[in-house]
């Protein structure tokens, strides 16, 4: 597909353009610039266009930080975003230990300035790995965090 854009030549030689491409779709395009039929140095330029996250973490617990909870209650780690083409019950939160044996999923819990939690209820204190999965694809994490256990 070929997109042309016509500009009018300025009489001014040092006359600066600023010249704006909305791809439709993502993938590699390339992009040729003309200038009275003359290419322009560096043209043609390489663009990859991306399609935008599909999650995106606002706010993760940091390693530093370690979540107190009360045996058997819930804790939230992350707060997450969705872009409007994603839904919360597509994802998938599988949680892990260091060496990577699964312990359980976190719960993905809507807040009311429509952002998401992740929380998950451990059953030990420990540090923990969760990566945020749509269509078995990663597009969130790892995100690391560690909990103690409150017994008293």
């Amino acid at each position: 597909m070929h997109d042309q854009v016509a500009l009018e030549d300025s009489t001014d030689p040092d006359a600066k353009y600023d010249i704006v491409f909305t791809p439709a779709v993502p993938g590699i395009h390339l992009i040729e610039l003309h200038l009275q039929g003359a290419p322009l140095p560096g043209a043609p330029v390489e663009v990859e266009v991306v399609p935008p996250p599909l999650v995106t973490l606002l706010s993760p617990a940091a390693s530093e930080q370690v979540k107190v909870v009360d045996e058997g209650h819930s804790t939230a780690f992350a707060r997450i975003s969705l872009h409007s083409s994603c839904h919360a019950e597509t994802l998938v939160v599988p949680i892990s230990i260091t060496n990577g044996a699964s312990v359980g999923m976190a719960e993905v819990v809507a807040r009311t300035d429509g952002t998401w939690d992740l929380c998950f209820s451990p059953k030990t204190a420990g540090s923990f790995t969760a990566n945020v999965k749509h269509n078995g694809v990663v597009v969130c994490g790892p995100i690391t965090f560690s909990v103690q256990i409150d017994d008293s």
